[in-house]
């Protein structure tokens, strides 16, 4: 996961390790270290689900395998869980990959996210879903309200069918 996530693309006529800034590419190796590190020095629990593209599916086939993070438990704090928003921080800070994720922190929010989920949950497709959520967060953005997308967007890798949402 670590040498396809903190890969640059090169520029035409550019060597191989080589990047614009005029250093190496991002060390890989040392990104997974330091991920690694810090998973060890806190007793931490990554929990993914495996998404893959010949077990299974919930109305799409995904169109590629891949990882998902969906729970940290802090085994320093007696196995606490992370907040939503410190797991979204945590797998940002080290891309790993997320469920696309949606924080309404005021209730304007809150409710309406709920009420057009409520109205549309049997029908609706991903990229209608993810665009409604999206445009709620927009409209409470002053409360904090905001959409944080994953590495890999539903659409592209699993398809328009939605399993559901937490």
């Amino acid at each position: 996961h670590f040498a396809r996530a903190w890969r640059r693309r090169r520029r035409a006529g550019e060597e191989e390790g080589a990047a614009a800034n005029g250093g190496a590419d991002v060390d890989r190796e040392a990104r997974y270290r330091e991920c690694s590190e810090r998973v060890s020095a806190h007793r931490l629990t990554l929990s993914f689900e495996c998404v893959t593209s010949v077990l299974g599916h919930h109305g799409d086939l995904p169109r590629r395998d891949y990882l998902v993070l969906t729970a940290v438990a802090d085994l320093n704090d007696g196995g606490t869980f992370f907040t939503t928003p410190r797991l979204v921080e945590f797998a940002q800070r080290y891309r790993l990959p997320h469920n696309d994720v949606w924080i309404y922190p005021s209730k304007g929010g809150v409710e309406e996210a709920f009420k057009w989920y409520d109205s549309n949950w049997e029908t609706a497709l991903a990229d209608g879903t993810m665009g409604a959520l999206t445009d709620i967060a927009e409209r409470y953005g002053e409360g904090g309200c905001r959409y944080i997308p994953s590495l890999y967007p539903h659409v592209h890798f699993q398809g328009n069918i939605l399993e559901g949402l937490v």
